[in-house]
């Protein structure tokens, strides 16, 4: 009896011990190890004015990168979609041709939206940057059918080779109702037109998503559709 006794306090003295334990992870976790109250770091804010008014922006550093997020209303719904870049930085750094709506969103023939944007890509893309098709979807997060959507347009990822299940297609493609986005490495970071196509060229993927994002934030009404109001 005294023995069964003597495994019961033990037991318990066990279970006293653990619940002590994990009170003291608790209470650790939330003051740290100096004492004080751990606070969620306040992260920098700042606003950038564009074409569609005034952007606010969220600097988020508690990540491996710094990101720039921007919050804007699409259609009723707000937005938090993250930039590694801010405006202020692409605003002179990659170079754009002027008048570029015309050629991404608008169809001037109907008076309005193209029905359907191609980004589209060389295969050896791939194998020289890990980052065409995260920008692509990048693309289309802002411009296609999805809650949030700035324009609703249709967007797909193409190529401009032959592959099995997915669209080929070339600046050659681009039309009155059909935007065609060609990502390319080149010898300069920039944004221009080969006919009705928008080119993004860029000497590498990291200048590859600047130059993608410089692109965004003009569809996003941050920056100004001409060379006068954006330098």
């Amino acid at each position: 009896m005294n023995k069964k006794k003597a495994i019961i306090s033990v037991v318990i003295i066990i279970l006293f011990l653990a619940v002590i334990a994990v009170l003291g992870l608790v209470v650790f976790n939330w003051f740290g190890v100096t004492g004080a109250a751990i606070v969620k770091p306040e992260l920098e804010t700042y606003t950038y004015k564009g074409p569609g008014g005034e952007y606010e922006f969220t600097v988020d550093d508690t990540k491996d990168q710094i990101f720039h997020v921007i919050h804007y209303n699409a259609n009723g719904i707000i937005r938090n979609v993250p930039f590694l870049y801010g405006p202020k930085q692409l605003k002179k750094e990659i170079p754009m041709e002027p008048d570029l709506m015309d050629n991404l969103v608008y169809d001037t023939s109907i008076g309005g939206l193209k029905k359907l944007i191609y980004v589209t890509w060389d295969p050896e893309l791939d194998e020289k940057t890990d980052v065409s098709q995260s920008l692509w979807l990048i693309i289309a997060n802002v411009v296609a059918r999805v809650d949030g959507s700035v324009y609703n347009i249709q967007a797909s990822g193409a190529s401009t080779e032959y592959i099995p299940g997915v669209p080929q297609i070339t600046c050659d493609d681009a039309s009155w109702g059909t935007a065609v986005i060609y990502l390319r490495l080149g010898d300069e970071n920039r944004i221009y037109t080969e006919g009705d196509c928008v080119v993004l060229e860029a000497t590498n993927g990291e200048n590859l998503r600047k130059v993608t994002e410089r692109l965004l934030y003009l569809l996003l009404k941050v920056y100004y559709d001409n060379l006068t109001s954006v330098y």
